[in-house]
């Protein structure tokens, strides 16, 4: 193909020589292709961005060119595949097991087995969803089959607060008291691993039963230990510290800490859509004081 788009080029007699002389030689040295742990990164890049099709071309190419002291490189771009078959836009339950699979049989004491034994789960959970009884009790034993196959892994946290959530989101009778005690436990524990989730369970599990004080002092926790991105020490998230100062006001009742929380939100997140339901909630509170101060006059006044 190359050689005949010369030969057509050649036919033409406005084409510089030096043209010519510069796509044969382009065409005999070739393009010099990427290394597969280049086109892994490129991959997970492309799939970050949601471009789904480019990124399986990236994994897919790496596959291909990689070599035999390059195993963990291929093993990455399978597990790459896994992820867009289970979490892009054509989702193929079917598909993302048999790559995670091939991860589990071909490296099975690697951590990457143990993250390929999260994503089979954790694909079932999305695709096919935890609504029927039946499907909630396949992904609850499913999770904590990760957890007891790998139980020093990060995989095995993550699955750890996978599970609470989906024990909070069927939520059968006990599962919040019991979501509350399994976490605490870890909490004591002396694990530094997520804590900012787990605070997040435990609020969500205390909120659900009504126990708001506490919701509001572990979403105060959460926040606490949020993980910071070095190259974005602001990118702590902006909901979160929102919801702070929501239950702070509302749920605890605490309107100097409401006003601490929404001030941190006014200056870290100034361009952030919710800062006039800030400014508007902050009046709330000044007018429901003002209220409370003028209904104690009145009442110093009558005695």
């Amino acid at each position: 193909m190359k050689q005949g788009l010369v030969t057509y080029l050649a036919g033409l007699k406005s084409v510089p020589l030096a043209l010519l002389l510069i796509i044969a030689l382009g065409c005999d040295r070739g393009v010099p292709s990427a290394k597969p742990s280049e086109l892994v990164q490129e991959g997970w890049q492309r799939f970050r961005l949601g471009q789904f099709e480019q990124a399986s071309h990236q994994f897919s190419r790496a596959i291909e060119t990689a070599g035999p002291a390059e195993e963990s490189i291929r093993l990455q771009a399978i597990y790459g595949l896994a992820n867009i078959a289970a979490f892009g836009v054509d989702r193929n339950l079917e598909r993302a097991k048999g790559y995670f699979q091939r991860i589990i049989s071909e490296s099975p004491d690697s951590d990457l087995a143990a993250w390929a034994a999260l994503g089979i789960i954790r694909a079932q959970d999305v695709i096919s969803g935890s609504d029927r009884p039946a499907d909630a009790e396949k992904l609850d034993a499913g999770y904590a089959e990760v957890i007891a196959r790998y139980p020093k892994s990060a995989a095995a946290d993550d699955a750890f607060l996978f599970l609470q959530a989906l024990r909070l989101k069927v939520a059968k009778p006990g599962a919040r008291e019991k979501v509350i005690e399994e976490v605490t436990a870890r909490i004591n524990s002396g694990t530094k691993q997520r804590l900012d989730a787990l605070y997040d369970l435990l609020s969500t599990a205390n909120r659900d039963l009504n126990k708001n004080i506490s919701a509001y002092e572990n979403l105060v926790q959460a926040i606490a230990h949020r993980e910071v991105d070095p190259g974005n020490p602001n990118s702590v998230d902006a909901s979160a510290v929102f919801r702070a100062g929501v239950a702070a006001q509302f749920d605890a009742g605490d309107f100097a800490a409401a006003r601490k929380i929404y001030a941190s939100f006014s200056q870290k997140f100034p361009r952030d859509p919710r800062g006039f339901s800030v400014k508007m909630l902050m009046e709330e509170m000044d007018k429901k004081e003002a209220e409370m101060r003028k209904s104690l006059a009145g009442e110093g006044s009558a005695k």
